[in-house]
């Protein structure tokens, strides 16, 4: 086939735009897709070096941090009570989501269980949120993501 003769060159001139733009619409979608599915993942593997911290600073403690003194007291020597017998850094900083949020920490106190949240891309509670810590366990018995 000769790609140099004027009615296959403008076959290609007039179609290539057209034909590169339906390609790409269908192929956004499941570039969005995978992106989204990312941000959870690294949500999840986030929230759980949080949850590996928190154990530790029990382990160490004898108690999570309260709710008040919150994740930060896995940075810095709380200063509420109950003050840490045997307080250490259990991270350097803590994450923000992959959406840009806080992760949102409960301490329940009386019967030593916690909560972790992500509010996920839509920054407020609702479905999408992603939830990990002692509070919820799943019928295994072992904590969510």
């Amino acid at each position: 086939m000769d790609w140099s003769s004027a009615p296959t060159r403008k076959f290609f001139e007039h179609f290539t735009v057209p034909i590169m733009l339906i390609i790409t619409l269908l192929t956004i979608p499941w570039i969005l897709k995978l992106a989204s599915e990312d941000n959870k993942t690294k949500a999840i593997i986030q929230m759980r070096e949080i949850s590996e911290a928190l154990e530790l600073y029990k382990k160490d403690n004898g108690q999570y941090p309260t709710t008040e003194q919150g994740l930060m007291a896995l940075v810095e020597r709380p200063v509420l009570k109950p003050l840490p017998k045997s307080w250490k850094p259990h991270l350097d900083m803590i994450p923000k989501d992959p959406w840009g949020n806080e992760y949102e920490y409960r301490y329940s106190g009386s019967d030593s269980r916690y909560s972790l949240l992500s509010p996920g891309k839509d920054r407020k509670r609702s479905k999408d949120d992603i939830i990990s810590g002692e509070e919820e366990k799943n019928k295994n018995g072992r904590p969510s993501p």
